[in-house]
C-alpha cells in the first residue's frame, strides 16, 4: 500500500509519497525528489489541521452593490 500527501512538499508544493530503505521510512517528493522524515511531514499536517480548526466558521457573504 502506498501512502502519499497531495501538494504537501514544503519546498516546491509537490506530492509526497512514502518510501523505505535500509535506513528507515520517509516521504519523498515526486517533483523535487527531496526526502523528509515521517514525523516532520505528519507534524506539518497536524499543524495545518489545528490552524483550520481555529479559523472562524462564519464567512462574510458578498452582496452585489454594497461596500464596506
Amino acid at each position: 500500500m502506498t501512502f502519499w500527501y497531495s501538494r504537501r512538499c514544503p519546498r516546491c508544493g509537490g506530492d509526497l509519497y512514502l518510501d523505505e530503505d535500509e535506513t528507515g521510512r520517509f516521504y519523498v517528493c515526486f517533483q523535487c525528489a527531496r526526502e523528509y522524515p515521517i514525523e516532520y511531514v505528519e507534524g506539518l499536517a497536524a499543524e495545518k489541521a489545528r490552524e483550520a480548526a481555529a479559523e472562524p466558521t462564519e464567512k462574510e457573504v458578498a452582496v452585489a452593490g454594497t461596500r464596506r
